[in-house]
């Protein structure tokens, strides 16, 4: 892919600042920049993070911060979210996933168990020691460790929800990004892992994941970390190593939880947990913490 950011520019009417010739080869956000990546900002301080590539941003936040010469921007007066939606529609498509079931190729592998009634998209990799139940679905770009279990009707590197609302209509954001899953890690039946919108959905090494449940996209769920069953974990969380998350637990999105803590039965995290807290209830309160008991 290149596309020229003059034509982007002239095509969503945007103000252009910067290398009037620069070439986007892909976009991503701004934790993945590159010469040659096209991004986008949501405030000034976002803005001033940038220093290479191109950045979609408004006219107002542009003029509240200190710009990069390395950085060339496409300035707007719409929501930066909105126009990068449309910019990636329009030159990329709206979706990474592709229906092309190549379950028979990974079926050959002697290393690795696949059970029937399974889907497994292009560009999927696999580990060795890896044991996939009946009826999983595994999607495009996904990547799943050594030594895992994925149990039956599980859906990996699904869609999340990201949209835009503009004149009423709903305008679908990109879900270009991937899922990472580590070793030795284990998820059971009915539970989903979606795609990042723009990096990806990372479960480390260790995990034990138990029935329905839900990671959002572009969630960090470290080593070795307990979640039981029904639990949902809003877009961009990040949970702690060693974390314990009891039955029917909810996070929200962009809420990180720290490093050994637990979080009780139907508990709803609201707000960011310290390490080793212990929190119940809804909203989540702290109510002890495991290094003082």
């Amino acid at each position: 892919m290149k596309i020229d950011v003059k034509d982007i520019c002239d095509l969503f009417d945007l103000d252009l600042k910067g290398d009037k010739s620069k070439i986007i080869s892909k976009a991503a956000s701004i934790n993945n920049q590159g010469s040659k990546v096209l991004m986008w900002a949501r405030s000034a301080e976002n803005i001033e993070k940038v220093e290479q590539g191109a950045l979609i941003c408004s006219t107002q936040d542009y003029l509240a911060s200190n710009t990069n010469e390395s950085v060339t921007y496409l300035l707007t007066k719409d929501s930066p979210r909105l126009i990068f939606s449309k910019v990636v529609q329009h030159y990329i498509g709206k979706t990474a996933i592709s229906l092309d079931n190549q379950v028979e190729i990974y079926k050959k592998r002697s290393d690795i168990e696949i059970s029937e009634n399974c889907f497994i998209g292009p560009n999927v990799e696999i580990g060795s020691g890896t044991v996939i139940y009946p009826n999983v679905v595994i999607h495009s770009g996904s990547v799943i460790g050594k030594n895992c279990i994925i149990k039956s009707f599980c859906s990996i590197g699904s869609e999340g929800l990201g949209y835009e609302l503009e004149n009423d209509q709903l305008i679908k954001f990109p879900q270009l990004g991937g899922v990472i899953i580590g070793e030795n890690v284990e998820i059971g039946p009915n539970s989903t892992v979606r795609r990042a919108a723009l990096d990806n959905t990372i479960v480390e090494d260790g995990c034990k994941i138990g029935a329905f449940v839900n990671i959002g996209h572009n969630c960090i769920i470290k080593k070795n970390v307990i979640m039981t069953c029904q639990i949902v974990t809003g877009g961009g969380s990040i949970i702690g190593k060693n974390v314990f998350m009891g039955i029917g637990s909810l996070v929200r999105q962009k809420v990180s939880i720290g490093e050994g803590s637990v979080v009780g039965q139907g508990a709803v995290i609201v707000k960011d947990v310290n390490p080793n807290e212990i929190v119940v209830g809804n909203p989540g309160k702290v109510i002890g913490n495991k290094k003082s008991n």
